[in-house]
């Protein structure tokens, strides 16, 4: 993503089988975040994760980052930092994914 832009990403939700994961009743949960205490915390129902179909499966979901979700970042730096996907249901958490968040310095105005 690019720093001060905003960022989308439509996430997919399957069971370990392929099956979709149904998600009624269920929180995802976003977390990205580099050691020098900077991070970015995202949660459905209403705080940056819309659940669009709640049975699961291919785009059931919409993460979005809005631009002031970066502007704490130094506007030239290159940031790679861990993240990872969270899902809650009835006390069990699942993790559904991890990886890294990479976020570019924004290189002009559109």
């Amino acid at each position: 993503m690019t720093r001060d832009k905003t960022a989308v990403f439509f996430l997919d939700i399957f069971q370990y089988d392929g099956t979709p994961q149904p998600l009624s009743g269920s929180t995802l949960y976003f977390h990205a975040a580099i050691n020098q205490g900077f991070s970015i915390n995202k949660s459905s129902p209403s705080s940056g994760i819309v659940i669009t179909n709640m049975a699961g499966g291919t785009n059931c979901a919409t993460l979005t980052i809005d631009p002031i979700d970066s502007t704490a970042l130094a506007e030239n730096g290159n940031y790679a930092m861990p993240c990872e996907l969270t899902l809650v249901n009835g006390g069990a958490t699942y993790e559904l994914n991890r990886g890294t968040l990479r976020v570019l310095p924004n290189v002009g105005t559109p």
